[in-house]
């Protein structure tokens, strides 16, 4: 590629470049680059990448099936968490007849949970579905709501 330094390509045709960096001139085959290449990321950097804004960024970081399944586990603990704590405050709010915080709070957290870009994973279907009714719950006028666990 003209006008970059960093960047050569072999006088033989071949599937491969080199980059000139602190190491050295090295020598990259396209073929298996990616399979070569799997240095792991440090936990801090991979956890800033994921809260990017930037779709692009998200969506590069989901491509390992491992981080994905860790990171539906991850949200699904969120949303949990934040589906429970509604309920309970509903409780107290019932009982009481006061409220305990402004009302927008929860809505805003189950909308930034809700906004992040990660892949639903098979496994998590069903405890979404379950998260989604006590979300539903919320905001129904009805005492009871029975959930089936068939």
């Amino acid at each position: 590629q003209e006008g970059n330094l960093y960047i050569e390509f072999p006088a033989v045709m071949e599937p491969a470049f080199i980059i000139k960096h602190y190491a050295g001139k090295v020598k990259y085959g396209v073929k298996d680059f990616r399979e070569k290449n799997t240095d792991h990321m440090r936990p801090d950097i991979v956890a800033l990448l994921r809260s990017s804004k930037s779709a692009f960024i998200c969506g590069m970081i989901g491509i390992d099936p491992v981080s994905v399944f860790r990171w539906a586990v991850l949200r699904a603990f969120f949303r949990a968490v934040v589906a429970f704590r509604a309920a309970g405050q509903k409780y107290i709010e019932k009982k009481t007849g006061c409220a305990l915080i402004a009302k927008g709070h929860d809505d805003a957290v189950l909308k930034n949970v809700d906004s992040f870009s990660f892949l639903h994973h098979p496994v998590h279907q069903r405890s979404l579905e379950i998260l989604q009714r006590c979300k539903e719950e919320k905001y129904s006028k009805a005492p009871y709501t029975t959930i089936s666990l068939t």
